[in-house]
């Protein structure tokens, strides 16, 4: 079964919680995607080994379909006073191989009321489709239903594909 790990952070913060989502396929490879990511620069460290993933010195493994968390207190300054806000990080091992495309169509035919899982489906599929299938022009068509239905990411995959 190939997988990708998604990580997104999440805060009171409109701009963070849209701008920070982040897949990466899990090939049992150190990631450091620390410098990568604009909005995850608040924790100081985020690594990737094998299935576990280390933020700020901490670990967790990461396990299908389950969501740990990291929480991290950040200080913001407007310059008329300054705050603090809640930073939460998630991560989750996804599946994206052939046995899981059946579910995923079954999200898209459930029509789920927030479009945002329904365009992670559609991503998720143009992943497997690129990943798994090896087939660009279908993966290509899958990561267009993910950017109509809102969810960008699939514009980032496509200058990849060949």
């Amino acid at each position: 079964m190939k997988y990708v790990i998604r990580i997104k952070a999440v805060s009171e913060c409109m701009r963070i919680r849209r701008a920070a989502l982040c897949y990466l396929k899990l090939e049992n490879h150190t990631y450091d995607i620390h410098r990568e990511i604009h909005p995850l620069k608040k924790f100081k460290s985020i690594q990737i080994i094998d299935s576990n993933i280390i933020v700020d010195g901490y670990r967790e493994e990461l396990k299908i379909g389950e969501e740990v968390y990291f929480y991290k207190t950040n200080i913001v300054d407007n310059g008329m006073e300054a705050t603090s806000e809640e930073l939460v990080l998630g991560a989750m091992i996804i599946p994206i191989d052939r046995s899981m495309e059946d579910n995923y169509l079954n999200i898209i035919e459930k029509n789920e009321s927030i479009d945002e899982w329904k365009g992670e489906a559609f991503y998720l599929l143009g992943m497997m489709y690129e990943y798994d299938y090896k087939d660009d022009d279908r993966a290509s068509l899958w990561y267009l239903k993910a950017k109509e239905s809102g969810f960008n990411f699939g514009l980032f995959n496509m200058d990849n594909i060949s």
